[in-house]
């Protein structure tokens, strides 16, 4: 690298780029909530944030150094939030709404957990009016009367691999009592 000043050469420095791991895991860091009977893994360098009410726990997942328009982990009562589908419809199309965004496409797909537990994820692509890209994702866990959601939004290209590879972590460290 050239450091110029007033149009000269003041200085060169070499260096070199290191790719490091997008998200990692390596403190140990866990949040656990005895009342909703879950833990999950927080990627290292994040913070959290408790958002309790009457009748769930939202866990607020804030990264140190990207962008990422919002990352959550909630536990509730399963009832008030079926069908799972048209809740994550409706509260997507609200942030949409919220952020002037446009649904370009939308998929999903059901599972079961090693456990056998029933699992819901719901994908949607998203588009500014510049043409920018943002994925949401809710991730649906049924265990006894509970439901865990994993949500994640992101700009896909600023943060999209950041997003997914916390997404994936925290997903796979869910332990449910």
């Amino acid at each position: 690298v050239e450091i110029l000043l007033n149009n000269v050469i003041a200085d060169k420095l070499d260096f070199t780029v290191l790719k490091g791991e997008l998200v990692t895991f390596e403190h140990g860091i866990s949040y656990t909530n005895d009342d909703y009977g879950f833990t999950i893994s927080i990627p290292d360098n994040w913070t959290f944030k408790e958002n309790p009410s009457d009748n769930a726990m939202m866990i607020e997942l804030i990264p140190e150094k990207y962008i990422i328009t919002r990352f959550a982990f909630i536990a509730a009562a399963s009832n008030p939030l079926k069908p799972y589908d048209k809740f994550a419809e409706e509260d997507a199309a609200g942030f949409a709404e919220e952020n002037n965004w446009t649904q370009v496409s939308s998929r999903s797909r059901d599972y079961s957990l090693a456990n056998g537990d029933p699992v819901k994820q719901i994908m949607y692509l998203h588009q500014d009016g510049q043409g920018n890209q943002y994925a949401t994702a809710y991730t649906f866990i049924e265990h006894g009367d509970n439901v865990y959601i994993l949500y994640a939004a992101a700009d896909k290209e600023s943060a999209g691999e950041v997003a997914e590879a916390a997404y994936f972590g925290i997903l796979q460290s869910l332990t449910l009592r």
